[in-house]
């Protein structure tokens, strides 16, 4: 049962309300509250808000302010605005409050119901989903972290049919979108943080570059100084919006720990170190697996990537694994020519070298993370190739 709350000092709407609720299937709980009293303690709506129907009131001030106090306290509420007026000034002041319908009054009751459904509907196409947030993390600078992430978005998207966001949270150096498009940001990441407030599915969405029709990528921003534009609570409302329309999540890192990419961490349902071969990364993988633990991350949650494996490197495996004292989860080998080939083109080597060594190990890692062998939708890759479907 959904909770809707009413916001109106008007008596005769609360019950035209109630009346049209009543007749709903299934049934909704409805609540009330007087703009005044909102407005005197903001923690009297109860936390389990699904839907809020907001009365603008004659002068329009009061509107704002309850507007955007309930854009700051519920940013992923739904708000249904009922106006006499529909004034350019209180229109623009609902949309930065990210109102998502709006019903004149007089109240009809059709009208209410047809502004429910739509609201509901897109409620309940949020709700089916819980997407896997997977964060990818370098233990030292060049581990090939935003070509791993990159790909893996690509590869979850193009051979596992699966609905994929990636999000670059490399705030200062951040270019994981040209990996695998060549398509010019538009939005980005700090972009979207600014209009945290109005913040949906919609507005995330038209702010991604879309790569494939089941891949899109949130770029990071060009600008410096990021951190005073992006902070963890917006992450992490990003993140919970993601889950809920997206059924993969991935995350590039970067190199940086800072308070944001550590809120990425929390959130995230496994976490991607990667190393190479080398005793400086030994040294470093060592330090971060340590801290992630004394973070009181399960060590399930971790599961280490060595990138450009080489059987003959004088740091074996068997020598990372005593070391970290954590099992090698997978593997990527060492192909310079098809990475370098790959990056120049801005194209996955899923399409451009797709009988390497490295499109096999990246195969294998999406078929791990999917738990089943899928049968993926007419991609590019068989488009371009016209071969039979690689995951099968």
């Amino acid at each position: 049962m959904k909770n809707i709350i009413v916001v109106t000092r008007n008596e005769e709407l609360k019950q035209t309300i109630k009346k049209v609720c009543e007749v709903r299937m299934p049934k909704m709980n409805l609540s009330s509250i007087s703009q005044d009293v909102y407005l005197e303690n903001i923690n009297a709506i109860p936390l389990e808000a699904d839907i809020f129907l907001v009365e603008s009131s004659s002068d329009g001030h009061s509107t704002e302010l309850v507007l955007r106090k309930l854009a700051e306290i519920y940013p992923l509420t739904p708000i249904i605005l009922l106006v006499t007026n529909q004034s350019q000034i209180l229109l623009l002041q609902a949309i930065r409050a990210g109102v998502r319908e709006v019903v004149n009054l007089p109240l009809v009751g059709k009208d209410l119901n047809e502004a429910l459904d739509r609201v509901n509907k897109k409620i309940s196409l949020n709700e089916f989903k819980n997407g896997k947030i997977l964060s990818f993390l370098s233990c030292k600078g060049g581990s090939g972290v935003t070509f791993l992430s990159a790909n893996t978005a690509y590869g979850l998207a193009e051979l596992a049919n699966k609905n994929t966001l990636l999000i670059d949270l490399n705030l200062q150096f951040g270019d994981a979108a040209l990996y695998i498009s060549d398509q010019k940001p538009t939005t980005t990441l700090a972009d979207v943080c600014m209009e945290i407030n109005r913040l949906d599915s919609d507005l995330l969405e038209s702010s991604l570059i879309r790569v494939t029709p089941n891949c899109g990528v949130l770029a990071a921003s060009t600008r410096i100084n990021l951190d005073q534009e992006v902070n963890p609570e917006q992450i992490e409302i990003i993140l919970e919006l993601a889950k809920k329309n997206y059924e993969f999540i991935l995350i590039d890192l970067g190199r940086q720990l800072t308070s944001t990419s550590l809120r990425a961490l929390d959130k995230a349902d496994i976490i991607f170190p990667i190393l190479q071969q080398t005793l400086p990364y030994l040294r470093d993988g060592k330090q971060l697996i340590d801290m992630f633990l004394s973070f009181g991350y399960p060590k399930e949650k971790i599961e280490i990537i060595i990138n450009r494996q080489k059987n003959d490197a004088t740091v074996t495996l068997k020598d990372l694994e005593k070391t970290l004292a954590h099992e090698i989860s997978h593997k990527m080998p060492n192909n310079f020519e098809v990475v370098n080939n790959s990056i120049n083109l801005g194209v996955s080597p899923l399409e451009a070298s797709k009988n390497s060594n490295l499109s096999k190990s990246l195969i294998e890692f999406v078929r791990h993370l999917t738990g089943i062998p899928v049968v993926p939708s007419k991609g590019i890759i068989r488009r371009l190739f016209n071969f039979s479907p690689i995951l099968e």
